[in-house]
């Protein structure tokens, strides 16, 4: 007879949280049949069992004076066999979307040859890849095109009209107060755009005349200085993303954090003294506290997204200091209190599972306008909070 190659029970040691509730892990994936019933634990003790596929948490009395947590609740979810995760959260409500507008047939033409597509989505096609939606004063909506170096503007009744086509690879997008457009360019670092002319000119191509890696997104902040992600090809195996902040008047330029896995979409809560930034192979959001000197420390995982293909993309923050944040694998938008905790998963409703980047528009600011970069299409979600206004609008 050949011995059974299944492992051991598996028991880690009791987990604290704040409040002094204590959690006991039991991994039962790999136990033997005889061994599935765990032993007899304190009801405030939290089990864990995956099953045939599936895992099953189960919360036991969880009696504590200063909370119930999920008590007596069971909850099972799909996973991989002998894989398992919890979260001390109950799942978020949904808020539909709907298609604001698609990118027009007229300007789509899948085979058109890109190197960026060639790159970084060997043997695709792809018509467009969307990001960087932002809003000027007149209520229009500006994107971008990375793989074909195109920027479009849309009306809010949804017309495209075709602003700048260069030889660029342009991705996060801002306007300035005073109207000037900065984007990020993967290759071309931090450039300007004349919307009338389609004229581009740049403005920040370097540091001490080491390229970037390949700058990805960009915000302002109430001062008008420009914070921007350094992505490139950066990842869990080559953590060396770099953050930024620029100033436009003096030209300096401080890197504030260089150890990043695939830094993204960034934004800053609504009092400027933390700055969220997206770490999409590292599937998180980092929390930067930013100091009255412009200096950071403990910086910190804010969140960490359930993982898939992609990771933590585009943020966005409403005035309660929500954030949201674009789960790019996933075909979704998540909503997290300041504090972490969840609120809204918000789906695409195309099947596109490319939810690249967002912004706050529409009457009253309390619609989410979405680029979903599968079809080509912006969503607009409705939601009960106004997201922050914008530099480039205050």
């Amino acid at each position: 007879m050949r011995a059974s190659t299944r492992q051991p029970l598996v028991e880690q040691p009791p987990l604290h949280n704040p409040t002094g509730s204590r959690y006991a892990v039991t991994s039962m994936a790999n136990a033997s049949d005889a061994s599935r019933q765990p032993a007899e634990l304190p009801d405030n003790y939290l089990t864990m069992r995956a099953r045939d596929n599936r895992f099953q948490t189960t919360s036991r009395g969880a009696r504590h004076e200063s909370e119930q947590i999920t008590a007596n609740r069971n909850v099972e979810t799909e996973l991989p066999h002998g894989e398992f995760s919890m979260s001390l959260y109950p799942p978020p409500a949904e808020l539909p979307t709907t298609v604001f507008s698609k990118l027009p047939e007229a300007f789509s033409d899948p085979n058109r040859a890109s190197a960026w597509i060639d790159a970084n989505k060997p043997g695709q096609q792809a018509a467009s890849f969307l990001e960087g939606p932002s809003f000027d004063r007149h209520g229009n909506l500006y994107v971008t095109d990375i793989p074909h170096g195109r920027v479009f503007r849309i009306t809010p009744d949804g017309e495209w009209t075709l602003i700048a086509d260069y030889d660029g690879w342009p991705n996060g997008l801002r306007v300035h107060r005073d109207g000037r457009i900065f984007i990020t360019d993967y290759r071309l670092g931090i450039i300007e755009l004349d919307a009338t002319t389609g004229a581009i000119s740049e403005v920040l191509t370097h540091v001490k005349s080491e390229s970037f890696k390949g700058v990805n997104d960009l915000v302002f902040d109430a001062q008008g200085r420009l914070y921007f992600t350094d992505q490139g090809q950066s990842g869990m195996h080559d953590p060396t993303g770099c953050v930024y902040r620029y100033c436009l008047e003096s030209g300096r330029l401080d890197r504030l954090l260089n150890n990043c896995p695939s830094p993204n979409g960034l934004v800053l809560n609504p009092e400027e003294s933390v700055l969220y930034v997206g770490m999409t192979r590292g599937n998180a959001v980092w929390r930067v506290p930013i100091f009255p000197d412009g200096s950071t420390s403990k910086v910190s995982v804010f969140t960490q997204l359930a993982g898939g293909a992609s990771g933590a993309d585009g943020l966005a923050m409403d005035i309660d200091g929500n954030l949201s944040v674009c789960d790019a694998g996933n075909g979704s938008v998540w909503i997290f209190t300041k504090w972490g905790e969840p609120l809204y998963r918000i789906r695409s409703c195309t099947g596109g599972r490319t939810t690249t980047n967002l912004a706050y528009g529409g009457a009253e600011n309390k619609s989410l306008f979405i680029t979903e970069s599968d079809t080509g299409s912006i969503l607009r979600a409705e939601l009960p909070t106004a997201g922050r206004t914008m530099y480039g609008l205050s």
